[in-house]
């Protein structure tokens, strides 16, 4: 489902993903980044009035990190976007933005989706490990679905809300 097909609700409609995926049992929330967004962005660091709490707290625990020198801000940036920006749109389902009413949601899987360059792909791996050690995630890394296509990578997980 593409952005511009999504339900609008209220004055905060922006704030939805790139895409939504439905496949079987599965709803995806999926944000793509493109090689003019790159991890290191410092506006990826900073929180908007949007955000829901649970986005603002990553964005500093992350920019705090790495502050401290203890992360490279490119596996940083992927931790914002991962527990960040696609767990904040998933939160925002049904407030900001809605499912076209054709779409069932009820009883569906939620799952995370992210799609990068292929360049980044390590990165991205390397944010799921810390994000995982930092016990960030609650899910097990193996759960993790990559799935390359051309010059990009797909992150697929399941969510825990």
């Amino acid at each position: 489902i593409p952005e511009d097909e999504l339900v609008r609700i209220g004055k905060r409609w922006r704030s939805r993903p790139d895409f939504i995926v439905q496949k079987n049992n599965k709803l995806g929330i999926v944000e793509t980044k493109s090689p003019r967004e790159p991890p290191t962005s410092s506006s990826w660091r900073t929180p908007q009035n949007s955000d829901t709490p649970e986005f603002k707290k990553i964005r500093r625990e992350v920019a705090d990190m790495e502050r401290k020198g203890e992360l490279p801000p490119e596996e940083g940036g992927w931790m914002i976007i991962i527990k960040g920006q696609v767990e904040d749109y998933a939160r925002k389902m049904g407030k900001t933005y809605d499912l076209p009413s054709n779409i069932n949601k009820k009883g569906k899987d939620l799952y995370g989706g992210l799609q990068v360059p292929l360049e980044q792909k390590d990165n991205v791996i390397k944010s799921f490990k810390r994000l995982k050690n930092e016990k960030m995630l609650d899910i097990d890394t193996a759960d993790v679905e990559i799935i390359e296509k051309g010059n990009t990578v797909i992150f697929q997980w399941p969510l825990k809300l």
